[in-house]
């Protein structure tokens, strides 16, 4: 997925507070589409990770502070993106989940 050059890439460990995971998927083609459906003033990364030696892509959406903050900015989600069943994580966590993971901002 190519983007600006303004991309910032940063290591999950740099960042801390909740995320909202939006989807997950085995390509990175559809994902330019799912992130414009976001609302903005939040950021949104792309998350790459193998995971059992396949990659995979996850669109991350917001940094909060808290919990509540999260789950509130998660049920104000557009109906098109409910349907993927986003749900909070962990920033400091993420990182976690995969050996190889790099988050890149796409705005």
């Amino acid at each position: 997925m190519e983007q600006a050059a303004e991309q910032e890439r940063t290591s999950s460990t740099a960042l801390s507070g909740y995320t909202i995971q939006i989807l997950a998927l085995r390509k990175d083609d559809g994902l330019p589409d799912y992130a414009s459906k976001l609302p903005s003033g939040q950021p949104v990364w792309l998350n790459q990770k193998q995971l059992d030696g396949a990659p995979w892509f996850t669109l991350l959406y917001g940094r909060y502070a808290s919990k509540e903050a999260a789950h509130k900015a998660l049920s104000s989600l557009p109906d098109s993106l409910q349907t993927f069943g986003p749900f909070i994580r962990q920033l400091d966590s993420i990182e976690d989940s995969a050996a190889s993971s790099t988050m890149t901002r796409l705005n």
